[in-house]
């Protein structure tokens, strides 16, 4: 199968219509940051493509910013705010079909983070 020259043509149409390229650039940072391991620089930088507005709301990448902070969270060792945000991306996947990879790595995620939680005792928040 022949891919686009293009890298923007490999999106699905949803994702082209919606990223802007100042956000698509953005989020290859913290993205890096995550995949490194280095779970402070990453909820940093997802942080800022929040606060700076390169994610909106309405974005593709609203919810998928949720997750990824989770993740970074995760990695700092700060399981109530991982655990806000997996809910967070939970909640807006609600309706979602069960089988999609990333929610189903999300609900794995979210489930190990919950029993780890529960087996070291710590306090558990709603």
């Amino acid at each position: 199968m022949l891919l686009p020259s293009k890298p923007e043509a490999r999106r699905p149409p949803v994702l082209r219509a919606s990223l802007t390229p100042a956000a698509t650039a953005a989020w290859r940072l913290p993205a890096t940051y995550l995949l490194l391991r280095r779970g402070k620089e990453a909820a940093a930088e997802f942080q800022k493509l929040v606060a700076y507005r390169l994610i909106t709301a309405n974005s593709p990448l609203a919810a998928l910013t949720s997750l990824q902070l989770a993740r970074a969270y995760g990695l700092q060792g700060d399981v109530d705010a991982a655990r806000i945000k997996y809910q967070e991306f939970l909640t807006a996947w609600r309706d979602a079909d069960v089988d999609i990879p990333v929610l189903v790595s999300a609900r794995s995620e979210f489930a190990r983070l919950q029993s780890n939680d529960s087996r070291t005792g710590a306090p558990r928040t709603r």
